[in-house]
């Protein structure tokens, strides 16, 4: 009888013990869970704002390229590069509309076109990858 109660105890004490560590385990699990699921989220609505934006650009971009100027990239830009497309964007709308309206009054010349199109369109900087 003595050895089923020493059993007995110990199984007690190594369950009282044993207890709090898998308590323990399920915390730093549920909480690890809980981080991965926030931090996915976030990274998701980071992405897709900036997504939403490179898209609007786009639309606007071959807008442009049907001549429908008529719209502009007004949003408030999420990246430092969304802002340089932006407005690298408006200088080229700003640049076609006063290139149309010299060659609507006849004022463009071949030297206007062909310095018009070495200045806005040649890589002046490598685009890093």
């Amino acid at each position: 009888r003595n050895e089923r109660k020493d059993k007995a105890r110990r199984k007690y004490e190594k369950d009282a013990f044993l207890t709090p560590m898998y308590k323990f385990q399920i915390l730093i699990f549920v909480s690890l869970f809980i981080g991965v699921v926030l931090i996915a989220f976030y990274v998701n609505f980071i992405s897709k704002r900036s997504t939403n934006q490179l898209l609007k650009l786009g639309t606007i971009a071959s807008q442009y390229g049907n001549g429908n100027f008529s719209n502009d990239f007004t949003d408030e830009p999420y990246s430092k590069d969304i802002g340089i497309l932006s407005r690298a964007l408006a200088d080229m709308k700003t640049d076609l509309l006063e290139y149309i309206e010299k060659e609507k009054s006849g004022e463009a010349t071949m030297e206007d076109v062909k310095k018009f199109l070495d200045k806005k369109y040649k890589m002046k900087e490598p685009v890093n990858a």
